[in-house]
């Protein structure tokens, strides 16, 4: 069974969430930072706004929590949410 972690976010480049999450908790955290590091948002830029949700995302686990648990922000590369 497939992960989420292992579905491509860059359909161009190959890269899955699984790849941008660990270089955001690398300490690549805005898109040009994870471009340079992933490769991520180098071809059609179709993943810009996953790459965005993914930053949000992390930011705000890493943040204190206020209200409970965050819901994701990304969408799958198709277009619909994961």
């Amino acid at each position: 069974m497939t992960s989420p972690r292992d579905l491509l976010v860059c359909l161009c480049s190959r890269v899955s969430e699984g790849e941008l999450i660990e270089a955001i908790r690398a300490g690549h955290r805005d898109v040009a930072a994870l471009r340079e590091a992933t490769g991520a948002n180098t071809g059609c830029g179709d993943c810009l706004e996953d790459l965005e949700a993914l930053l949000t995302d992390e930011a705000e686990q890493n943040a204190p929590a206020e209200g409970g648990p965050q819901k994701s922000a990304l969408h799958h590369a198709e277009g619909g949410p994961l």
